[in-house]
């Protein structure tokens, strides 16, 4: 319908304008036929049927005769507000608000009819914080009937809000059934928080409830908000935490191991049942009191305990040390402990404090010292031993040289006097007078070799000149290489270590001549920051001697050796790798007496 007195481009833009207006506009005829719709308004009224013709189409049957009314008597261009009325929906109606205006023609009378839908209602928009709140929020009356339920509610009791509305909290809430409103409502009142466990109507699982009483009036009606929070899961949480705090403590209290926790002020804030019986102090197990004060520890022990702390805390790194806890004239022996400084950190990865394991080491050190002296008893007993058997070889080589020797001696003068006075007269009496004489002289032999092997007269002359007698003797009977390097000092040893000092050598040399397969072998002797170094090396087959061990008497000989020198013997080799015998003994022996 052409509108008057206006250009063509005018007309235009009022059409542009029309189209494209946000509110629905349409325009009417003054018998109430819908002469034109925006799209704004073609949306809001749409139908499933054809497009409508008029307002008895769009309208709910008891609204549309007050707009026709309304339209008949409206003679004004001004916008006028008309009372809400209901217009189709789909299958049903909503209230929209309604704006008249008439729009003047020479023509025919029509009317612009401009719809605009209500706001929505306070009680939705209110609603609309509560909805996105995790915690479910139910809004009851005085008779404890619910007037709202938000989303996490819902999904928490397991039904819809349509479901909820009206109904009464006993019929809500299981465990509730049985009471009264009125007792609810008592209830409610005066405990204002409490838990409760309810099934989830969705799995069945059990959840625990947190319910918080709000009380509201609102007028002269009594309301409450009903804050319900599940804290099934913050209760399986503090469960599990008091159970691990539990099984902590337990694994503490009886750790067989004294515990503590001390700040990194050194004071104490934690001893368990073990280290208040390792350190039976007056104030043991007292907190936030000074090691000093707690244990006993005297000044020296303290500020050490009190430095290890603090760089425990200053580096983050675990260290270990031992103390001797005890006073001066205490009653009780003292007590060894060793004592491990862990870091504890925070949650935040700060530390707060310093654990301290500390471990009672006084039988280990009791025991190390009953060791102790046992190895040197057993040193001493080897030493006698060894010297003992050196005296009677010394005795024995004595007497065969000494006596045996001088009877062959006279044993041979007299045959060489025989044959000097019969040999003229008896030349028969010649031949085996010389055979004699050689068995004489082959049998003194040997027993001068028997006499050298039980202690050669180099030994009494030092360990050096022996070492050099004992490595042309090997080269000798064997033909191997064995190269001697000796040390620019002179060489001060008794006659006691001097001999033990020989027998390593010797010993050595013999398993190298008889298990080796070697070709060179070398022997050096080294004055080293007070002790000596005697080391055999050789560059044969080898051998492991963890398998050697507790089977060869000549190993066990060599380690024998070395106590006697009051140092040890120790053996280097490898399958392959050749042989390294070391013996480190004191240039000087502490002086003590014989019991």
């Amino acid at each position: 319908m052409p509108l008057p007195n206006l250009s063509l481009a005018d007309t235009a833009i009022l059409r542009h304008v029309f189209q494209h207006a946000p509110d629905p506009l349409l325009v009417v005829g003054a018998d109430g036929s819908l002469l034109h719709l925006n799209p704004a308004a073609q949306r809001l009224i749409a139908t499933a049927a054809s497009p409508p013709s008029n307002l008895a189409a769009v309208l709910h049957p008891e609204d549309c005769p007050a707009l026709l009314s309304a339209i008949a008597m409206h003679r004004e261009a001004e916008e006028q507000e008309l009372a809400s009325a209901r217009y189709r929906d789909g299958d049903g109606f909503r209230w929209v608000h309604q704006f008249l205006s008439m729009i003047p023609s020479p023509e025919s009378a029509c009317y612009l009819l401009r719809l605009r839908l209500p706001a929505p209602p306070v009680e939705q928009i209110a609603s609309l914080p509560l909805d996105q709140l995790q915690d479910g929020m139910l809004l009851i009356d005085r008779q404890t009937c619910l007037r709202f339920a938000n989303g996490a509610a819902c999904r928490l009791l397991g039904q819809s809000l349509d479901q909820l509305l009206e109904l009464p909290l006993n019929r809500v809430i299981e465990p509730w059934r049985e009471h009264a409103p009125d007792y609810l409502w008592e209830q409610l009142a005066s405990q204002r928080r409490f838990s409760m466990n309810l099934t989830s109507r969705h799995d069945g699982s059990r959840l625990t409830l947190a319910l918080t009483f709000q009380p509201l009036q609102f007028f002269d009606s009594s309301y409450a908000l009903l804050r319900i929070e599940d804290i099934s899961e913050r209760l399986m949480r503090e469960a599990s935490l008091i159970e691990s705090e539990r099984r902590f403590r337990t694994l503490v209290e009886n750790a067989p191991d004294g515990i503590g926790r001390f700040t990194p002020e050194c004071q104490l804030l934690y001893a368990n049942p073990t280290l208040r019986r390792l350190v039976p102090y007056q104030h043991a197990g007292r907190i936030e009191l000074p090691a000093e004060q707690t244990f006993g520890l005297d000044r020296q022990q303290h500020t050490e305990f009190a430095a290890l702390v603090s760089h425990a805390v200053e580096t983050g790194e675990s260290m270990e040390r031992e103390f001797i806890h005890g006073q001066p004239g205490a009653e009780r022996a003292p007590r060894h402990l060793l004592v491990r400084l862990v870091p504890e950190l925070d949650a935040e990865a700060r530390i707060r404090s310093v654990i301290a394991i500390s471990r009672d080491i006084t039988g280990i050190r009791a025991t190390e010292r009953d060791l102790e002296a046992s190895h040197a008893r057993l040193r001493d007993l080897a030493s006698r031993r060894e010297n003992a058997r050196e005296e009677e070889r010394k005795l024995i080589a004595r007497e065969i040289h000494d006596e045996l020797g001088q009877h062959l001696t006279a044993l041979r003068m007299g045959i060489s006097m025989l044959r000097l006075q019969f040999g003229t007269r008896e030349p028969g009496l010649i031949a085996p007078v010389e055979r004699l004489m050689q068995l004489c002289d082959g049998t003194i032999q040997v027993v001068r070799d028997l006499a050298t092997q039980l202690r050669p007269a180099a030994l009494n002359m030092g360990l050096v000149a022996a070492l050099e007698w004992l490595v042309d003797q090997f080269q000798r009977n064997t033909g191997l290489s064995c190269a001697l390097d000796l040390p620019c000092q002179k060489v001060e040893l008794d006659d006691t270590r001097a001999t033990a000092a020989f027998r390593v050598a010797q010993e050595a040399l013999t398993n190298v001549a008889r298990h080796a397969l070697a070709s060179r072998i070398t022997i050096t002797l080294q004055l080293r920051e007070g002790s000596f170094l005697l080391e055999i090396h050789d560059n044969g087959q080898g051998f492991d001697p963890r398998q050697a061990a507790g089977r060869s008497l000549g190993l066990s000989g060599l380690h024998e050796r070395g106590l006697t020198l009051g140092g040890q013997v120790i053996v280097f080799s490898h399958p392959g790798q050749g042989t390294t015998v070391q013996a480190l003994f004191p240039q000087d022996l502490p002086s003590k007496e014989s019991p």
